[in-house]
């Protein structure tokens, strides 16, 4: 089943309800990035969304939404720093403070 991909506003609207503090263009791709590769409504994802257990991601998953975010912001994740990077709130405070 295919969702609609989430409009900028959606994303935005997201962000200042769940994750204020972390509002901006950084928070904003991971958010894309994880809906597009896992393929989910924005809807089903809350900070506290773990990957693999309540997101059901595969083990391969969580490296393309790692990779697809080093290529879309320029930045680079070690290994040791995305293991350490078990949920949505994680992910995207992590990559914000390594964008600014």
């Amino acid at each position: 089943m295919s969702f609609p991909h989430p409009s900028a506003l959606d994303i935005d609207e997201w962000i200042s309800r769940k994750m204020p503090a972390y509002s901006g263009p950084a928070a904003a791709a991971c958010l894309e990035i994880i809906v597009d590769v896992l393929g989910m409504p924005l809807l089903n994802l809350e900070p506290s969304s773990k990957f693999t257990e309540d997101l059901r991601a595969d083990e391969l998953e969580p490296v393309e939404i790692i990779m697809a975010i080093e290529d879309e912001l320029g930045i680079k994740i070690s290994d040791l720093e995305a293991s350490q990077l078990g949920t949505v709130a994680d992910l995207i405070a992590h990559v914000t403070k390594r964008s600014q």
